[in-house]
């Protein structure tokens, strides 16, 4: 408990008759296990917290004489106590991970089941009193570890950390035991000296929940197989006789009951996008088309036969990472097996509005950068691994230490510094891709290749450059061949001096070939003959203005005097001259100079300055002669006082 807590004793709770029973036989039952101890007569009870119990289902049908302490359930109602209590943090509680890392090698299985599991932990005899409970045969208290206490959990963790976790190949969460072997010998001795450890400490086992020597056993949530992790068969029978959803709250329900096996399924995430725009708060519930072949892909991708490989330190690793336009991140890790290439793990998320505003090259760095951190348990510290996209523009970005980045991306690069990694480029349309996303898992949606998505997305209208025109153009353009070869033999010093070379001599680390175009990092250089075309294709969407129209081709295009270019076109463009507002100005006149001093005179203001004060100034137009006055504020008032002086003097001048 926490230093200082008073203790608090509270008044018990009435037992409903028809339960009283049942609940009696349960504490008896208690007391017999050496569960529970009743509090001796005559002991100060400092401590004290009510009973709960309720009957389970169907007790209202049993007759009251056939009633037993199995038909209910009870607890001690612990929250006061919890809220005065330290946790005992000490014991990391495994993860699903943790488990396909250790068993990697593991043909054979067993599983043991703790016989209620808290209860095989003893109390000390001063931690009793804190859960002391009142019933109407006198109040009672815990001779083992209860469930309900806020501590229990992280004290019964960390004594089965101390008695299983230096024997290898065991692993347990909670009262459950995996334990696993290469061969029949190995797991027997690994089973022999868990069973010791057991019997050593008193640890007794549920016999008819323990599987022994098996191939394949349900553990966790999954299925533990020779092969590797695989979903349960209860869990894919849910998925494929689930019915389609009527409301928002069974698509949030099927969502739930399939994000449980999300780790099985390539691109989760733009998968799930129609069923999720569903749960919206401000949607309307609409089942289309387009959500019900959602929902039949996602049950089509979910089978018994789903197989991820258990994650070998000793393999090579490869990281598959993407981004779609404007759904969602998803990655795959793989490592290769004596099998082929095989997953380990599946991960997805969808993208925030924020997000979904990236270019497509910010979208896919995203994507590396997010599944790096969400893998560190299997990437930092391994030996250098491959990346795998199919954004080729990445490459340079990731692989060149020299090259200057935009800053969200040079960010993220940054962030990849604490593994040691290899960016490679692999077109998506590959069907030898171990990911296979289009053949096993189709979307709606047609997938392209990254670069031609980039090309293609830029215009859409009757002066669109297409893909194949750009490649044409450049193949003939005599100054992007001799860029290409010197992108391609890198002989940058011979040929600097070249005035077709120099223009691109200070970017050379940006450029380079792919496609049958040159890049330079994610933007396309655009040949001579379509350099006008592009930008008056650009222009025309909107005739937006000098700024506007530079900030949309530069994420896309570029070639040297872009700018210049933009400006002269723009600046001929006769819509924009007949509809933009001509600002002109008066002519000019010939001042007019009076014959007399102050017979004309000018007046204005100057200020705030510093101090708060204003000055009103006033010149006569003949001798050009100033006066100035000091003013706090330009209030009418103290406005008429200045100039009443200032006209004073003046007259005063002139009847001189």
């Amino acid at each position: 408990m926490k230093p200082g807590i008073a203790p608090v004793a509270q008044k018990p709770r009435p037992v409903p008759y028809y339960l009283q029973k049942p609940l009696k036989q349960w504490l008896e039952e208690g007391v017999k296990a050496d569960i529970f101890e009743e509090v001796p007569l005559g002991t100060p009870v400092q401590w004290c917290s009510p009973l709960v119990v309720i009957p389970k289902p169907k007790f209202s049908k049993i007759p009251q004489d056939q009633l037993e302490s199995h038909m209910i359930r009870a607890c001690v109602d612990l929250r006061i106590p919890n809220k005065l209590m330290d946790r005992n943090r000490i014991t990391q509680s495994p993860v699903v991970e943790d488990f396909v890392y250790k068993f990697h090698n593991c043909k054979v299985f067993s599983k043991m089941d703790l016989r209620q599991g808290y209860h095989q932990l003893m109390l000390h005899p001063e931690s009793r009193s804190i859960a002391t409970f009142s019933t109407a045969w006198g109040n009672m208290r815990p001779r083992r570890l209860i469930f309900g206490a806020k501590c229990s959990q992280d004290l019964f963790d960390e004594q089965m950390y101390r008695i299983f976790g230096d024997i290898p190949n065991c692993l347990n969460q909670r009262d459950d035991i995996l334990i696993g072997g290469t061969d029949i010998d190995e797991h027997n001795k690994t089973l022999q000296e868990v069973l010791q450890r057991a019997h050593d400490f008193g640890i007794t086992l549920n016999k008819e929940k323990c599987e022994f020597g098996v191939e394949e056993l349900e553990f966790y949530g999954y299925k533990f197989t020779k092969e590797g992790l695989k979903p349960t068969h209860e869990k894919v029978k849910a998925v494929k006789e689930a019915n389609a959803p009527e409301s928002k709250e069974a698509v949030r329900s099927f969502l739930g009951m399939i994000g449980y096996l999300s780790k099985f399924i390539p691109r989760y995430a733009s998968l799930t996008a129609p069923l999720r725009k569903l749960t919206h708060k401000d949607t309307n519930f609409k089942w289309g088309i387009e959500e019900r072949t959602a929902f039949e892909n996602l049950k089509d991708s979910i089978t018994n036969e789903n197989t991820m490989a258990y994650f070998n330190p000793t393999r090579p690793i490869v990281l598959r990472c993407e981004a779609s336009f404007n759904e969602g991140l998803s990655a795959g890790l793989f490592q290769h097996t004596p099998r082929g290439t095989q997953p380990v793990h599946y991960i997805s998320r969808t993208m925030t509005d924020t997000e979904k505003r990236y270019s497509q090259t910010e979208k896919d760095a995203l994507s590396i950068k997010w599944a790096k951190n969400r893998f560190s348990i299997y990437l930092l510290g391994a030996p250098k691994f491959k990346i795998i996209t199919a954004h080729k523009p990445l490459i340079p970005m990731f692989n060149k230490t020299t090259i200057k980045l935009p800053p969200r991306i040079e960010k993220w690069v940054m962030d990849m510094q604490d593994v040691d990694y290899e960016l490679i480029y692999e077109p998506g349309k590959d069907e030898a891709d171990p990911l296979d996303f289009l053949s096993r898992h189709p979307l709606p949606e047609k997938e392209t290749d990254e670069t031609e998505k980039i090309i293609k997305a830029i215009i859409t209208n009757e002066h669109a450059v297409v893909l194949e025109h750009l490649q044409e153009e450049t193949l003939k353009d005599q100054q992007l061949q001799k860029l290409k070869q010197r992108i391609l033999k890198g002989d940058w010093e011979q040929n600097k001096k070249d005035d077709d070379i120099s223009p691109f001599y200070n970017m050379k680390q940006e450029l380079y070939v792919a496609e049958g175009l040159i890049f330079r990092l994610n933007q396309i250089v655009i040949p001579s003959k379509l350099q006008q075309r592009v930008i008056r294709a650009a222009h025309s969407m909107g005739h937006l203005g000098m700024t506007k129209t530079k900030q949309m081709l530069r994420e896309k295009y570029w070639f040297p005097t872009m700018n210049s270019m933009v400006e002269k076109i723009i600046g001929q463009c006769y819509e924009c001259q007949v509809t933009t507002k001509q600002h002109k100005h008066e002519p000019l006149k010939m001042t007019v100079i009076p014959e007399k001093p102050w017979e004309v005179v000018s007046i204005d203001f100057g200020g705030p300055y510093p101090d708060g004060h204003y000055n009103l100034i006033a010149i006569d137009k003949r001798t050009r002669y100033p006066m100035v006055e000091s003013l706090r504020s330009i209030t009418g008032k103290q406005t008429i006082e200045k100039l009443r002086k200032i006209f004073f003097l003046y007259m005063e001048h002139q009847a001189e």
